[in-house]
Formats: C-alpha cells, sequence, structure tokens
C-alpha cells in the first residue's frame, strides 16, 4: 500500500547544510586529486626500482667476471700462495759471492799535523779602478766605473754670499743637482778658497765642474802649477774653460784649435780630469763638435773629453734659426732631432740649458725630456742669476724655499731624474 504523500515527508535543508555538503564534495574532490598523483609516485619509484635492480644484476655479473680474472692471473702465477711451511735443514756452504758495495765512510780521523808551505802564487791581474771620473764609449763614469749622468746646476761661486762653500754645496744637494757648476768670480780664485770648494762637494758626493771663464786670464789661472796640483788631490771633478766660444773660424781650425787646447793641459799635469771642450757661436754651434768631436778626442792621449752644446736654440718655426743652421727641422721637432744626434754622436756631451734667452723661450721642458730619453747630461743656468730672463733659479741664493718659475721647473724635474753618485773613499 502506498503512503500518500503529505508535507509533513517534505525535508527541508537549511543553507548551512548545503554549504557543508558542497565543502565535502571539494574535500573529495582534494582526495581524488592526491590519490592520483600518489599512484603516479608509486609508479615512478617502481620504474626506479626495476632499474635498480638491473644496475644491480650488471654489478654482480661485473664483479663475477673480474673473480675469474682474478682466478686466472693466480693460475699462471702458479696459484694462490700457501701457507708457511716448517724450516728445513741448513745447506752446505757455497762458494763465494762477489764484493759488495762500498760502505758509508767512517767518522773523521784526528788532524794532521800543518805540512809546509807551498809556493808564492803569481801576481793576480790589476783592478779597473781608475784615479777620477772618466769618459769612456761617450759615457761618463766614476773612477769605480759607474755610470754617471749629470744634473747639474751652474752658478756663480762668489764675491759674497755664494762663496760659503757648505751652504753652496748644501743649496744644490737639496735642489736634487749630483753636480755643480761654480763659475768663481775672479776675487775667489785662490788655491784656499778653491780647496773649499773641491772637500765640501766631494765629501757631498756632487761632481765640480770648476769653471774659470770668469776669473782674468782664465786658463792661465787654471794651469798654474800650484792649481793643478790642487786639483790632482781630488776624483771628483771636470775642467770648464772657454765652453761658450765666439763665432767665426771653419770647422777645421776647430779641430786644430781644440787639440792644442787639449793637449796644453794634458802637458801642464792634468793627466787624468775629464776636460770639457767649448763650441763655437757661445756653445751653440753643434753642428761642429758633431762634425769632427771624435778627432779631437781621438787625439788626446786620455780620451777623456767632454763636448759642449749650449741649447739655446729656442723653438721659432720660420726665419733663421740655430735649428736649420745646425742641418735640422723648425721648432720643437728640430730640438729632438739635435737631442738624438748628440745620443748617436759617440760622444760625451754635457748639455747647457736655460729656461729663456735673446731667443725667447728655449723649449727647456722638451729638451729635458729628449736628453733624459737618450741619457744625456745637462746642467742649468742658474741657480741665481740677475738676467732680464727669469733664468735664476731662486730669487735668494741662499734659500731653497724661494724657487722662481724656472727654479720650480727645474727641480722637479731634477726630482724625478737626477741619481745620486757614489763616489767611494777618495
Amino acid at each position: 500500500m502506498t503512503t500518500p504523500v503529505t508535507t509533513t515527508n517534505i525535508i527541508t535543508i537549511t543553507s548551512a547544510e548545503v554549504t557543508r555538503i558542497n565543502n565535502v564534495i571539494v574535500a573529495y574532490d582534494a582526495q581524488t586529486v592526491t590519490l592520483a598523483k600518489a599512484q603516479t609516485d608509486l609508479a615512478t619509484a617502481q620504474t626506479n626500482l626495476t632499474k635498480a635492480q638491473a644496475d644491480l644484476t650488471a654489478a654482480n655479473a661485473k664483479i663475477a667476471a673480474q673473480a675469474v680474472t682474478i682466478a686466472q692471473l693466480q693460475a699462471q702465477l702458479g696459484g694462490a700462495t700457501g701457507p708457511t711451511g716448517p724450516t728445513g735443514s741448513t745447506g752446505s756452504t757455497g762458494p763465494t759471492g762477489s764484493t759488495g758495495s762500498t760502505g758509508s765512510t767512517g767518522s773523521t780521523g784526528p788532524t794532521g799535523s800543518t805540512g809546509s808551505t807551498g809556493a808564492t802564487g803569481s801576481t793576480g791581474a790589476t783592478g779597473t779602478v781608475k784615479s777620477s771620473i772618466y769618459v769612456q764609449d761617450g759615457k761618463l763614469y766614476t773612477k769605480r766605473g759607474a755610470p754617471v749622468v749629470v744634473r747639474g746646476i751652474e752658478a756663480m761661486y762668489g764675491p759674497t754670499s755664494n762663496s760659503n762653500p757648505a751652504g753652496f754645496v748644501n743649496v744644490n744637494k737639496t735642489l736634487k743637482a749630483n753636480a755643480v757648476g761654480p763659475l768663481v768670480q775672479a776675487a775667489q780664485w785662490n788655491v784656499a778658497n778653491v780647496k773649499k770648494l773641491l772637500d765640501e762637494t766631494r765629501k757631498a758626493n756632487i761632481l765640480c765642474g770648476l769653471n774659470v771663464d770668469h776669473v782674468n786670464n782664465g786658463r792661465a789661472a787654471l794651469l798654474a802649477a800650484d792649481m793643478v796640483a790642487l786639483v790632482n788631490q781630488y776624483d771628483h771633478v771636470y775642467l770648464q774653460c772657454e765652453v761658450e766660444q765666439g763665432s767665426g773660424g771653419t770647422d777645421a781650425q776647430w779641430e786644430a784649435d781644440a787639440i792644442a787646447f787639449t793637449k796644453e793641459f794634458r802637458n801642464a799635469g792634468y793627466k787624468k780630469q775629464p776636460i770639457k771642450i767649448g763650441s763655437p757661436l757661445g756653445g751653440r754651434q753643434l753642428k761642429t763638435p758633431l762634425a769632427r768631436g771624435k778627432n779631437v778626442l781621438a787625439a788626446d792621449p786620455e780620451k777623456n773629453l767632454l763636448f759642449t752644446w749650449q741649447a739655446y736654440w729656442g723653438i721659432k718655426t720660420s726665419g733663421w734659426t740655430y735649428q736649420t743652421d745646425n742641418g735640422f727641422s723648425y721648432g720643437r721637432p728640430g730640438l729632438v732631432e739635435a737631442c738624438k744626434a748628440v745620443k748617436d754622436s759617440g760622444l760625451c756631451f754635457i748639455v747647457g740649458l736655460d729656461y729663456a734667452d735673446d731667443i725667447g723661450d728655449t723649449g727647456m721642458d722638451t729638451l729635458m725630456v729628449e736628453l733624459q730619453k737618450h741619457g744625456v747630461s745637462w746642467q742649468y743656468w742658474a741657480l741665481f742669476v740677475g738676467d732680464a730672463y727669469g733664468n735664476g733659479m731662486l730669487s735668494d741664493s741662499t734659500n731653497v724655499n724661494t724657487l722662481t718659475t724656472a727654479g720650480r721647473l727645474v727641480n722637479e724635474n731634477l726630482k724625478l731624474t737626477s741619481l745620486p753618485i757614489d763616489l767611494g773613499a777618495l
């Protein structure tokens, strides 16, 4: 019998129950996804296990094969070594064996008595130490053979403040010069004063280019017997006399005069000092020593000469110039070429530099760079001078803190390029 439907049989579902049912459905769906992933991971693990089992089987096969190989080697060698057997009885003595190797050295025995004195050996070769600075192959050296590149400062010496030898040397050394060229004034020219100057420069390890061009009859004064005897006591002096010659004359005449000049100094007793040979046109005519200097050097029995180029040429690029008159290009390129020609000459030059002259800017900055590149010596004019060109390095000759524009330029270059000299014992 069918139960009639009435309103009391209808189930009423609230919204909260609907939400709960939906949450159950979502959770079921999530579990279904998780189960599917787990099944996939299980399949992957089974695959990996199968591969591992295969790898293990292959490894076992390799081990078995290696065991076979070892067994084969043992068979070839007579089988594996068995246990040690009992010691057998001693056999009869065999024949004598060959001599064994030498044993180690025994301890040292007691010292024997002293033997008789041997014969005197032959005399050794003479050393290379000379008696003074010297020129060789176009370079200047100390008497012990150490090369010297002069970075010097020229200066008036006397008649007043600059005649203090210790102060004079100290100022130049503080400015980093490794050589000085004192232009000795007439009132200071005597053996006692020059001795003080040479003593101080020698003590300071500074070369001294003794210059007599401001002394009356300078050549005769330098050739005087008492001065020759004094200077010969020192090993750090080069002689400067008549370095800025007049104009006129031929190259052949210059050569003859320079040879006679050198001979006069050697005959007077200056056997060991380098002598600086002057050049025409106030020392600016470079082409003459370049052309004839080797002949003059060859005629010197000591082969110990220095040559002069006062590089006060300027930087003009047109008209008459010292560069073009001496066979070089205009302006700074000509200065570069001239510096290289000096280096290539095979002669030892001490180049004269100044900041400005009657030709204006001398191009000293270019000259300093090029001379340094070629290892050529130079000396700057001057420490203190009241000329109109501003060449003095100091405005106060006794105070190194009074550098002028030119002085700062020269001093900075000296700091970079001037190497100290070790003259050793006198």
